[in-house]
């Protein structure tokens, strides 16, 4: 499974990179807010970004685009005039996962991995769904759709069975999630 982290920790991580001026505090924030993979934030190109109707298009494995929800204090972040918003290499990649490694490390938090961001996402909108009057089986069909997933049972790597009934749902701060 990949399931997040606690959601609090998930959020001292992004607020501890940030504290800490690392050029990998937006991209966990991506990870976190959008639900992008490594790979994907690293090819992540300026004309991908599209601030003014708050999406990103995402190419994720296997060539395969999608659209997620953009929030504009993230967008506001973001450089559409940029060719690439971080770098597309293996070493950038590798790097990214030894500072969230460190963060996790510095904060006392003893599972780590820059999936589990892409997780407290999904976790996150599977519970934003909910509560708004979804139900299980169309909370873990969006959730599909805008992690990339062509399987609606892999949403279970993400979002355990029986996950929120008895969850109070987290509040993100600054933008909310717009679907």
């Amino acid at each position: 499974p990949r399931f997040g982290y606690q959601f609090t920790d998930a959020e001292r991580i992004v607020a501890y990179l940030y504290d800490h001026s690392s050029r990998f505090a937006l991209p966990a924030e991506l990870a976190l807010r959008c639900g992008l993979r490594e790979d994907e934030i690293a090819g992540l190109r300026g004309q991908d970004v599209d601030i003014e109707n708050g999406i990103l298009h995402v190419t994720g494995k296997g060539g395969k685009c999608r659209v997620v929800p953009l929030p504009a204090n993230i967008g506001e972040k973001l450089n559409p005039s940029a060719q690439y918003q971080f770098t597309p290499s293996s070493a950038w990649r590798s790097a990214f996962r030894q500072t969230i490694t460190r963060a996790c490390k510095a904060l006392d938090i003893e599972v780590t991995g820059v999936h589990r961001l892409r997780a407290n996402y999904a976790q996150e909108i599977y519970l934003q769904l909910r509560q708004q009057g979804v139900d299980d089986h169309g909370a873990r069909q969006e959730i599909s759709r805008l992690l990339g997933h062509n399987r609606l049972d892999v949403t279970y790597h993400y979002v355990p069975n029986g996950y929120g009934d008895t969850l109070p749902v987290h509040k993100q701060t600054g933008e909310d999630n717009q679907l």
